[in-house]
């Protein structure tokens, strides 16, 4: 079982720097385009389950993305 280590210790380790927050703003398109918005997790999460239901909620809003070949 592999050890549990702080953050401090894993960046004492490390030659790179970890960043533990990155400060975001919120981008208003004013295009009316739509945009994405990507769902990740660990296989079992829901991720599907949470794109179907905002599918559903607000046809409008969320769509899924048409996969094309380059």
């Amino acid at each position: 079982m592999e050890e549990l280590k702080s953050v401090d210790e894993l960046c004492a380790e490390s030659d790179s720097e970890i960043l533990t927050y990155e400060e975001v703003t919120q981008y208003l398109s004013k295009t009316g385009r739509k945009r994405p918005l990507v769902l990740c997790g660990p296989e079992g999460v829901g991720c599907l389950e949470l794109r179907q239901r905002l599918a559903e909620f607000d046809k409008d809003k969320f769509a899924s993305a048409v996969p094309r070949k380059v």
